[in-house]
């Protein structure tokens, strides 16, 4: 769990490195907010459908 700053840096210099770089990034994490804002695309895995 990161603080809200370091957060919000952590997520800047992915998406300059997406921006130069033209890349594509997976993140798998539990805060669905942060995704909500900063995502294109995102895929919620409800465990009640997830098989094994």
């Amino acid at each position: 769990m990161l603080d809200a700053s370091t957060q919000a840096h952590v997520a800047a210099v992915i998406a300059d490195y997406q921006r130069a770089q033209h890349a594509g990034v997976l993140v798998i994490t539990h805060d669905q907010a942060l995704m909500s804002r900063w995502a294109d695309r995102v895929v919620d895995l409800d465990p009640s459908r997830v098989t094994a």
